[in-house]
């Protein structure tokens, strides 16, 4: 479990980014897509 701590101290990697690549390997081609746009929808315009 990652602590406070563990962060402060910038020992910890960040979980949240491989998750989400591990969950769209097991998507087929088309559900993968169809996850990606509705991602990228609900994030709008936030990183341009």
């Amino acid at each position: 479990m990652r602590t406070y701590q563990d962060w402060r101290l910038g020992t910890t990697n960040p979980q949240a980014a491989m998750a989400i690549c591990k969950m769209l390997c097991e998507l087929d081609d088309e559900e993968a897509l169809h996850t990606i746009k509705k991602i990228k929808k609900a994030l709008g315009n936030r990183f341009e």
